[in-house]
């Protein structure tokens, strides 16, 4: 036993001569304390950067690590920071640091997943200080010139634009704008570009503010005097309002598409036609992206003169302003903006590599300015996949006729109703055909929807949509009254009708990540069983259709790719086909026998034949000759509007309800002889109580078809308090010769979700 003890008081004196001590423990979870900050101190001065963080450790065991965060100032909304392990007590930034900038540091200690206490944050300067003769007038940032503000106590933020710091700010803050009543006015003390008040503000009231650098007694420049008002609650309007809003969001632009390799063909809802990025349009599944600065400016770009706001957790802002013409932009790496906007580039306004994207818009008094969207298409991507959607669309047999009676042995693949109706069995069998041509609708969400994409089947009646997000989708294929699925289907019956509807069917689906959903079928019988097709031509890009077999003659139409077109004639080399489109614009019917003599409302034009593909007999199509060549004239018309649709109707308000559909997709197919420049859906929100300003939204095109989606939900909320009523829209369409056009007006009903 003695020799043991000896053995242990050796090993200790060996410990103790050499200066060395046994670590601390690691703690539990519960054991951690918070660390105490100690330098930087608070406001100091650190000229040059980058400093070095330290902080103690007030209690008796270690974490497994320290979580060190560092973010810039004004917004503070990014994060420099890392990490070191438990046993280390300080941490250099290894991000150069901005000169003349206020940063906020705090430190977070880590065991496991579980984090500990914080002290808070502490704040610091990097030089140069400014020399007081060469002061300049700060630049206000927010809360914008013209804000409603919702809090009592909102914290003014400002900027210095020179590459030096005051020591100190003067704040004027006052209901008055000449500021006589100076009470509640103050000063910063230190750097800070961010000041509060010292006590609340009355609410419905407004106040004015201005910012002045300030060393000593030598005041600077005051700053441009800006304006808010503060609105807790509902608040009586303050007489005439000259004002309007700016409403908008910035977003992650979704096309989950290689940047290099072949385009998938069709491309995926969201992405542009000819390259992998970001179609420029909000969709439903692209994210907001939140902490984003976004500036105001008067007049034309780029000014950023009245002021900043952050986008909410949604990716959304808003601007108050005077009727006038404005700047709206993002800089990408202005301060917080270049941790959020990584590796990437603008998709809207406009697609570029360029710093800035901005929008130039005009305020008028009392109305609204919406859809002032920012997307950012990132480099790279690890979120969720495309799947796709697909099945057939086939002819269910069952060689009986409705005007027969009911036979005692039905034939092989009929089956009678419990209403005594004889029809196919809606199960697909070895040998019933596909049905060619037929147009099947996409829309999300629940049914009944459309309007997202539309897929036509091929010759063995197999559709695929476009690679989509995972979600909730409604895949649907209608007849109606006339069009091409029309003249393909009637007369006939659905057989497999998930939806119980005749005229139209419908099924919901709901497609996971990467999921291809196969089997989305639809079965149809004719009540005449169709024959043979006669020489038709299907598209396989979308192409104008001309009054000759040139293009020196007028466009009258454009088709889609995947659209079929009957063929009435060509030209004696083949290179043009002479087709025929029925009311309604598709394909005529499968069965000849049912094919309907030319009538004055059928379209007949010219289609380039290297633009699709033709089949059928097409020894029997006739040569014709061409029509004379024309004479340019100058365009003089406006554009002219086809195929208007807004679908779903109705459709449901506010957002948060579950009553049905919250957003309103509008479609149609605008032409010109010249091209066409833009086109913008105008519409409002009415109701037997209220009636909201109008709202213009630019319309993108893909596929030959123009189209927009309005989140009703979320605008109709907040312009009617409650009650049903209508969408009233119309389009404006300008061509490239400058004559623009007016579409009737039309409306879809809007019920409101209690």
């Amino acid at each position: 036993m003695r020799k043991w003890i000896v053995i242990a008081l050796a090993f200790w004196g060996l410990l103790v001569l050499g200066g060395c001590y046994l670590p601390s423990p690691t703690c539990d979870p519960d054991e951690m304390v918070a660390p105490v900050l100690q330098s930087p101190a608070m406001w100091s001065l650190v000229d040059p950067p980058p400093p070095v963080l330290s902080w103690s450790n007030p209690g008796s065991c270690n974490p497994e690590k320290y979580r060190i965060r560092l973010t810039t100032g004004p917004f503070f909304t990014d994060d420099l920071g890392g990490e070191v392990s438990g046993a280390t007590t300080s941490w250099t930034p290894s991000t150069p640091l901005q000169p003349a900038t206020e940063y906020a540091w705090a430190v977070n200690p880590l065991v496991g997943s579980t984090a500990g206490p914080v002290a808070g944050f502490s704040y610091f300067f990097t030089g140069p200080m400014c020399y007081p003769g060469t002061f300049v007038a700060p630049v206000l940032l927010q809360p914008a010139n013209g804000a409603v503000v919702n809090e009592y106590s909102p914290t003014l933020i400002w900027d210095y634009p020179d590459d030096c710091l005051p020591a100190g700010y003067a704040v004027h803050l006052s209901t008055d704008p000449s500021f006589s009543d100076m009470s509640l006015s103050g000063g910063t003390g230190n750097p800070s570009t961010r000041w509060g008040p010292g006590h609340n503000l009355i609410d419905c009231t407004r106040y004015y503010w201005r910012v002045a650098p300030i060393t000593g007694t030598t005041l600077g420049p005051f700053s441009e005097t800006f304006t808010f008002r503060v609105e807790t609650t509902a608040c009586p309007p303050e007489g005439t309002s000259t004002t309007g809003m700016i409403r908008g969001k910035v977003f992650h632009d979704v096309c989950n598409v290689p940047a290099s390799g072949p385009l998938p063909d069709p491309m995926p809802v969201g992405c542009r036609e000819d390259a992998p990025l970001g179609d420029g349009v909000w969709q439903w599944f692209d994210p907001g992206l939140a902490n984003v600065v976004v500036r105001l400016g008067s007049g034309p770009c780029p000014a950023v003169d009245r002021g900043a706001v952050l986008t909410d957790a949604s990716g959304n802002f808003y601007f108050f302003a005077e009727a006038g013409h404005y700047c709206v932009s993002v800089d990408r790496l202005d301060s917080g903006n270049e941790a959020i906007f990584t590796s990437g580039q603008w998709t809207a306004p406009s697609v570029s590599g360029e710093q800035v994207a901005s929008w130039e818009v005009d305020v008028t008094a009392g109305g609204t300015v919406d859809n002032v969207h920012f997307g950012w298409d990132y480099s790279s991507w690890s979120g969720w996949e495309y799947g796709t959607i697909s099945g057939v669309v086939w002819h269910d047999l069952c060689a009986f006729d409705p005007a027969d009676p009911v036979p005692s042995v039905l034939p092989t693949g009929c089956v009678v109703t419990s209403a005594g109706v004889v029809h196919a069995d809606g199960v697909r069998q070895e040998g019933e055909p596909g049905i060619p041509g037929v147009a099947v609708s996409l829309g999300r969400g629940p049914c009944p929807s459309a309007g997202l994409a539309e897929a036509v089947t091929d010759e063995t009646g197999t559709y695929v949509m476009p690679p989509l997000p995972p979600g909730e989708y409604c895949v649907s294929v209608i007849v109606g009254e006339y069009g091409s699925n029309y003249d393909i289907l009637m007369p006939g019956s659905w057989t497999l009708v998930p939806s119980g509807h005749e005229g139209g069917t419908f099924r919901a689906v709901t497609l996971a990540s990467g999921e291809n959903l196969t089997g989305q079928d639809f079965g149809w019988d004719y009540d005449h069983l169709p024959l043979s097709l006669p020489p038709y031509f299907k598209f396989d890009v979308s192409a104008f259709c001309r009054r000759g077999p040139d293009k020196a003659f007028d466009i009258m139409t454009a088709l889609e790719k995947n659209q079929m077109v009957l063929i009435e004639g060509k030209t004696l080399d083949a290179a043009w086909f002479y087709v025929r489109l029925p009311a309604g614009r598709g394909l005529s019917a499968l069965d000849p026998a049912r094919v309907p003599t030319p009538a004055s409302n059928d379209l007949f034009c010219w289609v380039a034949a290297n633009t699709g593909t033709a089949s059928g007999d097409l020894t029997l199509i006739p040569v014709l000759a061409s029509p004379p060549t024309p004479t340019p004239v100058p365009d003089r018309a406006g554009p002219s509007f086809s195929r208007i649709a807004a679908s779903p109707d109705p459709v449901y308000y506010p957002a948060g309800g579950q009553c049905g559909p919250v957003d309103l997709t509008v479609t149609a197919q605008v032409e010109d002889v010249s091209g066409i420049e833009t086109v913008n859906l105008v519409y409002r929100y009415k109701n037997s109580q209220q009636t909201g300003a109008w709202h213009t939204r630019a319309m993108t095109i893909a596929s030959g078809v123009y189209r927009v989606v309005i989140h009703v939900g979320e605008e109709a909320a907040r312009e009617l308090k409650a009650g049903d009523g209508a969408v009233e829209y119309y389009l404006v369409a300008t061509d490239k010769a400058g004559n623009q056009s007016r579409s009737s007006p039309s409306s879809v009903s809007l019920l409101y979700c209690r």
